[in-house]
């Protein structure tokens, strides 16, 4: 799908302002004029960019390999359609070993029959994270395996490309010059539903999902994990079993905090902030999230029938209209991986960088969700979870 032109790159470096000029600075090579489009457009967000920054900020210490880490990403963007980052990364695959007849079986998705062995579980990971909400127990044990940081960032791997996707396909980024985009036999696939079959993106079943890891007792924290923690160490958040448990993928903890602290102070309201949570955790089935953004959407003012009504989703005819606008921006996000004209020319008005401010918010819910439920996080003391009522919305929705 070609992507309508929103906002071009940066081209003139002699205008960029303060805070361009620092996120510039902070970019390295990549912040310069002859890096890509993508990077000279995010010198358009100055300040929501850290979000961005903080999700791949640990990128260089996976422990995966930069093959595997290829396998995940690069079916992130297929799913997503993002044919901007695909070839660029379509470049690079080659250095690590992938030709194209592997990339056409990562666009085939898991019914092709060539990857095997670890191409095929890295690859299959990012679609149980997308239709699923969490990894199987099947590749699970295999990633652990492999190594034990290694689900954390295959995890980390996702999101940071459903960023990069959703990103890139909403401003329109275009494609280099020396850039070749998808080849014949992609541009064929390209539209095709290769969603694998048996995955329906149900939400989780009444009582959640299995335990796999327990929290830990802060007094057990490691150095890596103390450091990890401090730049949440006032948030409320940190003494919670999800982040207890969380905290066993330090690498992951950081590339949490970078979009908790953003949204703290960005271009949205604090309650567009966590109706995009509430949502996001709907639409992931994270009854642990749910329940967190739940408070926090009471203490903002929602009523219990408002949420029920972000439950209800897009076609809800009770929500104010800046409710069901961010509702109908977290599903565009996850079904379309973009924002539609009419979505887009709303989220603007909140302020220049409200675009990627709401892409964030969503990456945040994307990464706690998924990890939750891959992690069978326990709803904390007292928390109530998905009401009766909520749980019949889920069996009406897996029914449709």
């Amino acid at each position: 799908m070609k992507y309508p032109i929103r906002i071009h790159p940066v081209v003139d470096f002699s205008t960029l302002t303060e805070p361009q000029k620092r996120l510039a600075a902070s970019m390295g090579p990549r912040g310069k004029r002859e890096s890509s489009n993508a990077m000279r457009l995010l010198l358009r967000f100055p300040l929501s960019s850290a979000v961005l920054r903080g999700v791949g900020v640990t990128q260089d210490q996976y422990a995966m390999t930069m093959r595997l880490f290829q396998f995940t990403c690069l079916r992130t963007l297929w799913i997503y359609d993002c044919e901007y980052v695909w070839s660029r990364h379509r470049v690079t695959a080659v250095n690590d070993g992938i030709d194209d007849e592997d990339l056409l079986a990562v666009a085939t998705g898991p019914s092709n029959s060539r990857l095997e062995g670890l191409d095929r579980v890295f690859a299959d990971a990012a679609d149980e994270l997308h239709y699923d909400h969490r990894l199987s127990d099947e590749t699970w044990s295999a990633i652990s395996a492999y190594h034990p940081d290694a689900v954390g960032d295959v995890i980390g791997a996702y999101v940071q490309y459903v960023l990069m996707s959703t990103f890139c396909n909403s401003v329109g980024a275009v494609l280099e010059d020396d850039v070749e985009g998808y080849p014949a036999e992609l541009k064929a696939l390209s539209g095709k539903d290769t969603k694998p079959a048996g995955h329906t993106r149900r939400p989780a079943t009444p009582g959640g999902y299995p335990m796999r890891l327990e929290p830990l007792d802060p007094v057990d924290y490691h150095r890596a994990q103390v450091s990890a923690l401090k730049p949440l160490r006032n948030e409320k958040i940190t003494g919670t079993k999800m982040m207890r448990t969380f905290i066993r993928f330090p690498r992951f903890v950081t590339a949490i905090a970078a979009p908790l602290m953003r949204l703290k102070d960005c271009a949205l309201s604090a309650r567009a902030v966590h109706v995009s949570g509430l949502r996001t955790a709907w639409l992931y089935g994270c009854e642990t999230l749910w329940d967190q953004e739940r408070s926090a959407c009471l203490e903002l003012g929602l009523s219990e029938s408002d949420i029920f009504e972000v439950a209800v989703g897009p076609a809800s005819t009770k929500l104010i209209p800046s409710d069901l606008l961010i509702v109908r921006a977290m599903d565009e996000f996850h079904n379309d991986g973009w924002l539609s004209d009419a979505t887009w020319n709303e989220i603007v008005k909140f302020g220049e960088e409200a675009p990627l401010d709401l892409i964030g918010a969503h990456i945040l819910g994307t990464l706690i969700a998924t990890m939750a439920n891959t992690l069978g996080v326990e709803l904390e003391d007292g928390a109530s979870g998905f009401s009766t009522e909520l749980l019949a919305l889920m069996e009406q929705d897996a029914g449709r």
